[in-house]
């Protein structure tokens, strides 16, 4: 073993099960394992592996804190799921265009019907642009929850 590693070992076991302030949060250090060059140490809150050269500098982020004892666990990668917001205008759209259709046909079949269409096209417009906000809120959601 080399010098780095052996001083590296001795700080990190000196430091196992303690609690210290890292990036701004209470951090126990649990245990760690070398790995060639590389050591991953294993924290209540993430799994850090680096080089051995770099985390004797990793370390000197790790503040001294107190913290009242409590049992402590492995990080883990949240398995989270998340209610995905559900779109079903396929129907909606549907009746829509079929109501689009029938006044394109009853205005070909008589042109006093053409106020009465323009009424019709005005609400089929809002409907749309009221979808088109929805789909714009379900790709907002989408993206909060990619990014979590």
């Amino acid at each position: 073993m080399k010098a780095v590693t052996i001083r590296l070992e001795e700080r990190l076991q000196s430091m196992k099960g303690q609690t210290f302030l890292y990036k701004t949060f209470p951090t126990v250090i649990i245990t760690y394992n070398f790995d060639g060059d590389y050591c991953t140490v294993a924290t209540d809150r993430q799994w850090i592996t680096r080089p051995v050269s770099e985390l004797i500098k990793l370390l000197d982020d790790f503040l001294p804190c107190e913290e009242d004892e409590q049992e402590v666990y492995p990080a883990r990668i949240p398995q989270e799921t998340f209610e995905v917001p559900k779109i079903e205008m396929t129907q909606r759209f549907t009746s829509l265009a079929d109501i689009v259709m029938e006044n394109i046909t009853k205005v070909k079949q008589d042109s006093a019907y053409v106020a009465q269409a323009q009424v019709i096209n005005n609400s089929v417009n809002m409907i749309i642009k009221m979808a088109q906000t929805e789909i714009e809120a379900v790709k907002t959601v989408h993206e909060i929850i990619q990014h979590r």
